[in-house]
């Protein structure tokens, strides 16, 4: 006997208990109930090959058709057989294209979704049936207030914290629970999913539809903002709450994606801005900036240019953009902050001095290194005389200098200042706050570079084990604290350590990050490099082939770190006898870093000293003296004549010199 469409157990329990042998198979929308009663078997989707048959034979039915886009229309449909003997339908009743098809159901699914074949069962259309399905939970209002919301985030991974807002746990697990036994939902004990088609029609107005009238669906827009505002908020800033992010960020840009342009509230406002600057901390900097960048036009279109918020979102703005690597804009930003906070607070303000210190930053990161210089050394200077010794402005002050002089390679002027703040956190902050696992890594780096390997190595291991302590194994802080230790040892000619450590950062930061998170890269990029020293080229240039990818993939291909990933592919070119490629490579930088950073940035010298090292190789001496004369003076106006990066370069010509008259 076969029981089609049964709405409620309730119903078939008399019959069934009349029925002495046999079997019984029972169709129902309803998922759960039957306990005691029958053995539920739940239906899923056709597979994709399943699909795109069903879909093809349908298409075809009067002869040869067009099939482009069948496999993409049929993923769409997430395989539901109904949905694609419908779309199916529509496409051989209309002679519409498979792909046009998809444009259609992006710009109209509510038309498409109740648009059934000619002649066939106007029931039995994806639009009413789920209309039905609806009456049976109308009673309990809540239930569909729920399902309209869920409409708005992405179809996966919905944490069931997030719908905390809507109402007393007990409501909402018993609204869940309802929804989930007519299949409406698919739930575990941490988050919800549902089918996009579901979504789709749920959100998507209908006049004639009471589930689905204008008001309803404006109400749970605002309501789906407002709850993931809500989660935002609660998110810790810094690296403590990524976890959280990860978790969110699907639901924040799908929210994102379907909010008209001109229609954004403040809420929205606050979403879009935090979310640009996660995307940016991951490296996702292409659509980082697309959001910042809608997010300053609603800032302004809500509260005006001067307004405390336009303030804000700058800062956010800047940060993003020198994240991406554009640091002039970044400045631009800030300087336009400067002043309105000067104007309100005066020129000493914390705020104000913030800002300075972020300003001159950014400087440093668009190549202004004589700009940038004497602002961070003022900016030091001000935040001690106006702020105590142990505020984390002066800190970061003192960091941010410290860490410019190791740059340009001016340790005797870094190490003491990275020593002071190590002791002034200690000393004002804690020796577990995590801003000393900060400066101690500063430090340990500025000893390395000043060939005291050794105490750098006991740093970096007290570190490690420190993070591990306070962090756990996984963080991204502890992982970061690994490759450091790894970096020294390599420093120390412990090459075989070094690759220990970094293959098992580089699977870690894969599996916890993923696979083009920066810091995902940088491991890589590592590894690579000591594979280098080991001479393992056969390792070492796919390795930095995919990092460059990966790079450009995520920053673009003039970022900073893109170019030196290029560079670093050309060593291991060079390295491995291959001169003419990596001689070619050498000379794209150097063009790519002077028309990004300038002539004279420390990161252009470096990249001109490096091709002429790569001309010196292939005993092309007058070109290398040429390069490297140029390198030298430059070195000297930017850094001074008795540095050690101005005398290397002038060593290094005089020994092409020689070797060119032998």
């Amino acid at each position: 006997m076969i029981l089609d469409n049964v709405t409620s157990p309730d119903h078939v329990k008399p019959l069934l208990a009349r029925i002495p042998a046999g079997a019984c198979i029972i169709t129902s929308r309803r998922a759960t109930g039957w306990h005691g009663i029958a053995t539920p078997v739940l239906l899923d989707v056709l597979d994709p090959q399943e699909a795109l048959d069903l879909f093809s034979s349908i298409v075809t039915r009067e002869g040869p058709a067009d099939l482009d886009g069948a496999a993409e229309v049929c993923a769409e449909l997430e395989y539901l057989p109904l949905a694609i003997d419908q779309a199916a339908a529509y496409c051989l009743e209309s002679k519409t294209v498979p792909r046009d098809y998809l444009r259609l159901l992006a710009d109209q699914p509510a038309e498409l979704y109740k648009a059934g074949p000619e002649g066939g069962d106007a029931e039995r259309t994806i639009a009413r049936i789920w209309h039905v399905t609806l009456d049976l939970l109308a009673d309990e209002p809540l239930v569909l207030k729920v399902l309209r919301v869920l409409s708005w985030f992405a179809p996966d991974g919905i944490p069931r914290s997030l719908l905390g807002g809507m109402g007393e746990l007990a409501e909402l697990n018993q609204a869940i629970r309802r929804l989930a036994a007519y299949n409406l939902i698919r739930l575990d004990y941490q988050s919800l999913s549902l089918h996009r088609l579901v979504q789709a029609v749920t959100r998507t107005p209908e006049a004639n539809d009471r589930h689905r009238d204008e008001g309803r669906i404006e109400e749970s827009y605002l309501s789906a903002v407002g709850l993931v505002r809500g989660k935002v908020g609660e998110i810790p800033r810094g690296i403590e709450g990524r976890p959280h992010w990860v978790t969110l960020i699907p639901h924040a840009l799908a929210l994102i994606s379907l909010t008209p342009r001109g229609e954004e509230t403040e809420e929205f406002e606050e979403v879009i801005l935090e979310a640009s600057h996660f995307l940016s901390i991951e490296g996702r900097h292409q659509r980082a900036i697309e959001y910042v960048e809608r997010s300053m036009d609603v800032c302004v279109r809500l509260h005006g240019e001067g307004h405390p918020h336009a303030v804000a979102t700058r800062d956010v703005s800047a940060s993003v953009f020198g994240e991406a690597g554009d640091r002039s804009r970044a400045a631009d930003l800030l300087e336009r902050n400067l002043t309105e906070l000067q104007g309100i607070f005066g020129s000493e303000h914390p705020r104000v001095l913030r800002t300075r210190v972020n300003i001159a930053q950014a400087h440093y990161g668009a190549g202004r290194l004589q700009q940038s210089l004497p602002m961070q050394e003022q900016n030091l200077a001000d935040c001690e005389r106006l702020l105590d010794r142990g505020d984390e402005l002066t800190l970061a002050a003192r960091s941010n200098l410290a860490k410019t002089y190791q740059d340009i390679g001016d340790l005797r002027k870094a190490i003491p200042l990275q020593e002071r703040n190590l002791a002034d956190v200690k000393r004002f902050l804690g020796s577990d706050h995590l801003y000393l696992l900060t400066c101690r890594g500063n430090l340990a780096r500025s000893y390395q570079d000043n060939g005291d390997v050794e105490q750098a190595i006991e740093i970096f291991e007290a570190d490690l084990a420190d993070r591990v302590r306070l962090l756990g194994e996984e963080n991204p802080r502890t992982l970061a604290a690994r490759n450091n230790l790894a970096r020294a040892f390599q420093a120390a000619g412990r090459l075989k350590d070094a690759v220990v450590l970094l293959e098992a950062n580089l699977v870690d930061r894969k599996r916890v990050l993923g696979e083009l998170h920066p810091d995902t890269l940088v491991s890589q990029g590592n590894l690579a490099d000591v594979y280098h020293d080991l001479g393992d080229f056969r390792r070492a240039i796919p390795l930095l082939s995919s990092v460059v990818a990966g790079e450009e993939k995520v920053r673009g291909k003039r970022h900073h770190n893109t170019l030196a990933a290029k560079a670093n592919l050309a060593e291991a070119y060079l390295a491995s006898d291959r001169p003419v490629v990596a001689i070619r490579m050498h000379k794209d930088v150097l063009a790519d870093y002077e028309r990004e950073m300038g002539v004279e940035h420390p990161y252009t010298l470096v990249a001109r000293g490096n091709l002429a090292c790569a001309y010196a190789k292939v005993e092309n001496f007058g070109r290398a003296i040429k390069l490297g004369e140029q390198t030298a003076a430059a070195s000297e106006r930017v850094h001074g004549p008795d540095h050690p990066r101005t005398l290397a370069a002038r060593q290094c010509v005089a020994m092409w010199r020689t070797m060119h008259r032998l």
